[in-house]
């Protein structure tokens, strides 16, 4: 999780009441088509041919340049998890490559969870369940508070969250075992459940252990120095909310405005 502040921690430790991350109090979310149509924008905003859906099979640096499935870059810019991006690098060093491969990742099931219902959810944009009989829920959100599509007229929408290491089976079981919690939390009636469906991610959030400090330091230098910029939560292993990732993609933008003016790949250095 995010580093919290020190003054925030001693005031809790003495009983003061604190307000925490006050910045993520108030936001935005499209009335249509989800968190997607943020970067659905950005792509209508691009003047450029943007070649989507193309996996990346192969990256190598050249003498001028860098060279991704045999097409020739000035500037690779990677957002891809670095665990996946590693493999596909030639002539990545071992001791990178090894460093890379250390980086194991908290994965995450969201599990939308539809409802019929005669009134509107609490006035609330998320809650946390930390008890073990509320089940393997770690967050709920309320997702039909974040607009008025998110369900149908006479039904409300919950998207729960739960992390797991590793492989997780989401059988049909494992979905009642998980509305069961909720049920149990209070939150809903089994009953009023009309349907459910599941996403799994990979990459979530990053699992920092006590190597990671000084591992995710050294990749991030050779990947500086090397001429690629390499940014995102697990393009950089940069525990960043997504108005973090935007602010830090507006930081990629001047560095690349930078090396287009002076024609002078030097290492690129982030705040």
């Amino acid at each position: 999780v995010p580093d919290a502040p020190v003054d925030d921690i001693l005031k809790a430790a003495c009983g003061v009441n604190t307000e925490g991350y006050t910045h993520q109090a108030l936001f935005y979310f499209p009335l249509r088509g989800g968190f997607q149509a943020l970067t659905d924008g950005v792509r209508r905003g691009v003047q450029h041919p943007i070649h989507m859906q193309t996996p990346v099979e192969s990256v190598r640096k050249t003498a001028d340049g860098w060279r991704v499935n045999d097409v020739d870059f000035d500037l690779v810019v990677n957002t891809i998890a670095l665990p996946e991006l590693a493999p596909r690098f030639e002539g990545l060093p071992p001791d990178v490559a090894a460093d890379i491969a250390a980086l194991e990742p908290v994965s995450l099931v969201n599990v939308l969870v539809g409802m019929k219902a005669d009134k509107p959810l609490q006035d609330l944009s998320w809650i946390y369940l930390p008890f073990e009989d509320q089940g393997v829920t770690n967050r709920l959100t309320f997702f039909s508070n974040y607009s008025p599509l998110n369900a149908p007229e006479g039904h409300t929408s919950y998207m729960a969250e739960a992390t797991y290491r590793g492989n997780l089976d989401v059988s049909q079981d494992w979905i009642d075992q998980l509305v069961s919690g909720l049920e149990h939390a209070g939150v809903l009636r089994r009953s009023d459940v009309t349907v459910t469906e599941h996403w799994k991610s990979r990459y979530a959030y990053i699992d920092q252990n006590i190597e990671f400090p000084a591992r995710i330091q050294r990749v991030r230098e050779w990947f500086d120095a090397s001429g690629m910029l390499t940014v995102g939560r697990f393009g950089r292993y940069e525990y960043h909310n997504s108005d973090q990732c935007i602010m830090r993609a507006f930081e990629a933008v001047k560095q690349i405005e930078t090396l287009s003016q002076s024609g002078i790949v030097e290492p690129f250095v982030f705040s």
